[in-house]
């Protein structure tokens, strides 16, 4: 549906909502503004994650044995980012996916947010993918305001991109 369709459908809601329910009114305007609904976080068991990893690599991750030992000759250490500008051919991305299980409930307090050692683990705490799907909406393309990520540590990040409910937990 276009916008300029649904902003005609929103106008005509507006003057007749009087005639029906808030809550109708309310989900009605939701759909024409494509608000998607909270997804249910409190049953799901697994997980399918989406994301760009995002890694900046070392001047000596890509420098060649020689390279790196003429560098280290000329005084540097392995800490030497400051002296290197920033090289798009450093960065390297790919899209991934893991699978992940969660655990916990919202109403936990959660402490540790790092992602770090959770997608090490092939394990989130439900506050974490609340987190990660929050993200999601930032690399959309409507979205033009800059895209988040999550920090891996200071040179890897991933930028969430979707995520697939494989598995709910039974009641």
């Amino acid at each position: 549906m276009e916008i300029e369709q649904r902003n005609k459908l929103a106008a005509i809601m507006f003057d007749i909502k009087h005639k029906i329910k808030d809550g109708e009114y309310k989900e009605f305007m939701d759909i024409l503004g494509k608000k998607e609904a909270e997804p249910n976080l409190e049953n799901i068991r697994i997980v399918k994650l989406h994301y760009i990893d995002c890694e900046y690599l070392s001047p000596f991750q890509v420098l060649d044995a020689q390279e790196g030992e003429w560098l280290l000759n000329l005084g540097h250490s392995n800490d030497c980012d400051d002296m290197f500008e920033f090289k798009q051919e450093r960065l390297r991305r790919e899209v991934k996916t893991q699978i992940v299980e969660i655990y916990g409930k919202l109403e936990e307090q959660f402490g540790d947010c790092s992602i770090s050692k959770a997608m090490r683990n092939s394990c989130l705490h439900v506050t974490q993918l609340k987190v990660f799907i929050s993200q999601t909406d930032y690399m959309k393309p409507d979205q033009h305001e800059g895209s988040q990520q999550m920090t891996i540590h200071d040179t890897r990040w991933i930028h969430p991109l979707k995520y697939t409910v494989m598995d709910k937990k039974e009641n």
